[in-house]
C-alpha cells in the first residue's frame, strides 16, 4: 500500500491538490494537521486528516492510529506530545499504543527517524517549511513488514531523503 503524507499546509488549498495531482496512484492521502481547511473540501479531496494546533481547525479527530499491512500506524500533529523539543515523547506515546510507524508535523522539518522496532516520519511543511527551502510531504510505501519512505519537494518532485527497512531489523 502506498500513502502521501502531508502537513502544515495552512490554508493553502492548491498545494495540496498539486500534491494528489502528482500521485494519482497512491492509496491512500493524509494529512497531519495545520490545514486549516474545511471538513468538506478534505473530504471531497478523499483526505484524512487529523487536528493541529490551530484554531481553525474543524473538527477532526486528535490523533488516528491505523493497520497496514499488519503495521499499527499512529497519525498526529504532534505538538501534545512537544515534538520541537525532541521525540522522546512521541516515541512513548506511541509505543504505548503499540504503533511501529509514527506520522506526525508541527514542526515543519522533514526527517525520519530510525528508531529500532519504530520509524517516526515527519514530513515538513507543504507551505513553510523550516531549516531548508523545500516544500515538502512524505510518500510510504508498506508491504508486510518492509517499509519505504520517501521525502518529496513539492515544487520539483525530486527525492530528498529516503529510508527503506524491515521492521523487526534493528541497526547495531
Amino acid at each position: 500500500m502506498q500513502i502521501i503524507i502531508m502537513s502544515d499546509n495552512h490554508r493553502d488549498e492548491d498545494i495540496v491538490r498539486e500534491v494528489l495531482k502528482q500521485n494519482p496512484q497512491a492509496d491512500r492521502y493524509y494529512l497531519l494537521g495545520d490545514s486549516e481547511m474545511r471538513k468538506h473540501v478534505l473530504v471531497n479531496l478523499d483526505v484524512i486528516s487529523v487536528k493541529g494546533n490551530y484554531p481553525f481547525e474543524p473538527k477532526l479527530p486528535k490523533e488516528l492510529i491505523i493497520t497496514i499491512d499488519g503495521i499499527r500506524v499512529l497519525m498526529v500533529h504532534g505538538h501534545k506530545q512537544h515534538v520541537k523539543i525532541g521525540i522522546e515523547r512521541i516515541k512513548q506515546y506511541a509505543y504505548d499504543k503499540k504503533c511501529q510507524l509514527v506520522l506526525f508535523g508541527h514542526t515543519h522539518k522533514y526527517r525520519i527517524y530510525d528508531a529500532g522496532d519504530m520509524i517516526l516520519v515527519n514530513p515538513g511543511s507543504l507551505t513553510l517549511p523550516r531549516g531548508h527551502y523545500e516544500k515538502t510531504y512524505a510518500k510510504a510505501t508498506i508491504n508486510k513488514n518492509h517499509i519505504r519512505i520517501e521525502i518529496f519537494d513539492v515544487d520539483n518532485q525530486k527525492i530528498l531523503n529516503s529510508f527503506e527497512k524491515m521492521l523487526g531489523e534493528t541497526n547495531g
